[in-house]
């Protein structure tokens, strides 16, 4: 008798929660993602029932253990429709880039900021304009600026952000960003993804400097055949960071490049070509005629969970 109190009493609870949360979205006081996540998760009140009538009188606690089970199942099943749902392509959002940089302008800086997106950055064919498009879910908020300055800096930024803390699962999903820059303008690129693969061909680029960073994804870099002109261009290496991910860098073999690795005790040993590289103390590749070439480049490579290779191009 006391069982079957408790669990009137527990069953009370569940359905005034309910109530409650139903009517509050009624008065617009739900996020509409919170709310979507509520009405996928309403059958697990069924679970609940059944497991609530079966157990008690057979395991002791089978109330709570009723309600244990229940909230593991539903967990267990909204992560994998997440997980289903995030590794779509998503098309609902298309953004068309296209910004005139002008002719003032003697150094530009792009700044890239994306959610779960694959990035493909090269050279554009047009002069002094930077191109492309998002295509993605319609829970990213985008956002795209660009400003000059008196001292002949034109910083353009893309940055894509959550539109809302709880999405529609069925918005949920990736997308694509391609960029198109201009190969006649020195240039600095700051890149940060959270998930994607990343891939940014500098080849004809006159790059200055180059921040990539990658929360989860693959990065694919091909170097350009440049000296950077910036005074503290030798100082400051430019990074390379794939927290959970591979890193592969194509240099020219014109170019000369130190690379200071941050394996951070992975044990996966670099690919490299050792004709060409010397393998030094402290986790560092270094070109061969590194100290006496006339084109020579500094870079910080972080990969604590992946493979980092180094390949050749003629």
């Amino acid at each position: 008798m006391q069982s079957s109190r408790q669990l009137n009493v527990l069953w009370g609870v569940v359905f005034v929660g309910i109530a409650a949360f139903v009517l509050l979205n009624a008065l617009g006081n739900i996020p509409e993602g919170l709310y979507d996540i509520f009405v996928r998760v309403l059958p697990a009140v069924l679970i609940f029932a059944g497991l609530s009538i079966i157990l008690p009188s057979r395991v002791p606690l089978g109330t709570i253990l009723a309600l244990i089970i229940t909230v593991l199942v539903t967990a267990g099943v909204a992560l994998t429709a997440f997980s289903n749902q995030s590794g779509q392509f998503q098309d609902g959002q298309q953004q068309i880039i296209d910004q005139t940089i002008s002719d003032s302008v003697t150094l530009l800086q792009i700044n890239i900021q994306t959610l779960d997106t694959d990035v493909e950055i090269r050279v554009s064919d047009t002069a002094r304009t930077i191109s492309g498009e998002f295509v993605g879910s319609v829970e990213s908020d985008l956002t795209l600026d660009y400003a000059e300055d008196a001292e002949g800096r034109g910083t353009f930024t893309f940055s894509e952000t959550p539109l809302r803390d709880f999405p529609i699962l069925e918005n949920i999903g990736r997308g694509r960003l391609e960029l198109l820059i201009p190969a006649d303008l020195p240039l600095a690129l700051a890149f940060d993804g959270d998930t994607g693969n990343t891939l940014l061909d500098m080849s004809t680029i006159s790059l200055e400097r180059l921040n990539v960073s990658s929360a989860d994804g693959n990065i694919g870099v091909t170097l350009p055949e440049y000296m950077p002109l910036s005074p503290n261009a030798a100082e400051q290496p430019g990074n390379i960071i794939a927290e959970n991910g591979d890193v592969t860098v194509f240099v020219p073999d014109s170019v000369s490049v130190r690379f200071e690795l941050n394996r951070q005790g992975s044990g996966i040993d670099p690919q490299f070509d050792d004709i060409r590289y010397l393998y030094l103390v402290g986790d560092v590749l270094e070109a061969r005629d590194y100290a006496d070439a006339e084109l020579s480049l500094r870079y910080i490579i972080t990969a604590p969970s992946g493979q980092i290779a180094i390949e050749s191009l003629p």
